[in-house]
């Protein structure tokens, strides 16, 4: 299902992608894609696939992307949309208003890399409740410059740290939200 919305903040039409994957749900008290679990409704990887066809039917070029988890907010979903269309992102960051953390697409890969995250490696897979990645936040990679920083925990130069070329301008494209 296709929605559009005219972001008024970014000057463009954001479109919102809502698309059904079976099986990738599960009890916030578990996470069946933790190492050594047996119960892994569907495949991390057939998931991806999934969302990655959705982010290649993008014609633009160079997309950046970020995965968030809907069920990690006060808002209800759809008004978290909202707010993400509105800012171009899901939350204020007080600190540096005009940045966004997300991966550079290349493929399915990097969404398989990004559901990893979440769901496999620790600190994220060992969070309670644990949340399917249902949001995707797809952007025009030329609206961003790449920012090199000193990861805090893992004491390398990190490159998902992205800012605005351009202040006034989200580069938000699409929203995919599972369902």
């Amino acid at each position: 299902m296709l929605l559009g919305f005219f972001c008024y903040y970014c000057g463009m039409k954001v479109t919102i992608k809502k698309i059904k994957i079976d099986k990738y749900s599960f009890g916030t008290n578990n996470n069946p894609y933790e190492y050594g679990s047996t119960a892994q409704p569907i495949a991390l990887a057939d998931i991806a696939q999934q969302i990655s066809v959705e982010i290649d039917s993008i014609t633009l070029g160079n997309l950046i992307i970020r995965g968030m988890q809907s069920g990690k907010h006060d808002l209800s979903k759809e008004d978290l949309l909202q707010a993400i269309v509105k800012n171009g992102r899901e939350y204020e960051n007080t600190d540096e208003p005009n940045t966004v953390f997300a991966a550079l697409y290349e493929s399915k890969d990097t969404v398989q890399h990004i559901l990893e995250g979440f769901h496999k490696y620790k600190p994220k897979s060992e969070e309670r409740p644990q949340y399917p990645v249902d949001i995707w936040l797809i952007f025009d990679a030329r609206a961003y410059e790449n920012i090199g920083y000193l990861h805090p925990r893992h004491n390398v130069i990190a490159r998902d740290k992205w800012k605005r070329v351009d202040p006034t301008k989200t580069g938000l494209l699409e929203v995919i939200v599972l369902r």
